[in-house]
């Protein structure tokens, strides 16, 4: 429901690197400057392809500018966004943005 009613943040700058098999880091620019509030807590959510589905979610302070998100499956698309609560409790959140994991790899044992 708070991602339902949180108001979109079109120019928030939200990136993802140093991705993994298996994760992703989330970065994102403090919202409070933005929106001159102080904000309490950061939701980052991780949602299924078609975005219907929050997969995988994580909390983190209003101090915060990014998460390590773990726990995903190789060589897959994810839409992920982060959702800002304010201290009056008006939620923002951001655009989506994708991010991408790597492939699994192969392990070869060759006996010679």
């Amino acid at each position: 429901m708070l991602y339902l009613s949180a108001l979109l943040i079109p120019n928030w700058n939200i990136t993802v690197g140093n991705t993994t098999r298996y994760s992703i880091i989330v970065n994102w620019q403090s919202l409070t400057p933005v929106i001159n509030k102080m904000v309490l807590q950061y939701i980052v959510q991780i949602r299924s392809k078609d975005g219907s589905d929050v997969l995988n979610a994580m909390l983190a302070n209003g101090s915060a500018t990014y998460v390590n998100m773990a726990g995903l499956s190789p060589y897959t698309e994810y839409p992920v966004n982060v959702v800002g609560v304010a201290s009056d409790g008006q939620p923002y959140k951001s655009s989506n943005v994708t991010a991408l994991t790597e492939e699994g790899g192969i392990l070869l044992l060759l006996a010679f």
